[in-house]
């Protein structure tokens, strides 16, 4: 996901108290409904195919990533150790001496 920015937006003070009282009588938060106006607005002027692109985008970074990060994890497992370096008969990488 894209790094997250933040909005201030300024209303007076009582507004906001009054808002705040009915708006938790309802089992919601003032900031899951902003975040729901502003994906409406992403939604209403930003065109699908710059959405579709940023979606894209987000997607392939996620994908990067996480490829990443497993051949990290599976070069770790390959590095040479002495258990994993002798092969049964003792020999050093299956080099008879």
């Amino acid at each position: 996901m894209s790094k997250a920015e933040n909005i201030t937006v300024s209303m007076d003070s009582e507004k906001i108290k009054a808002l705040r009282r009915y708006i938790n009588k309802k089992d919601v938060s003032i900031e899951n409904e902003l975040t729901d106006a502003l994906n409406k607005l992403y939604e209403k002027y930003v065109p699908v195919q710059v959405r579709e692109y940023i979606k894209f985008s987000d997607d392939s970074e996620k994908t990067v990533k996480a490829s990443i990060s497993k051949n990290k994890k599976v070069k770790k497992a390959e590095e040479p150790t002495a258990e994993n370096i002798l092969d049964t008969n003792g020999n050093i990488g299956g080099i008879e001496g």
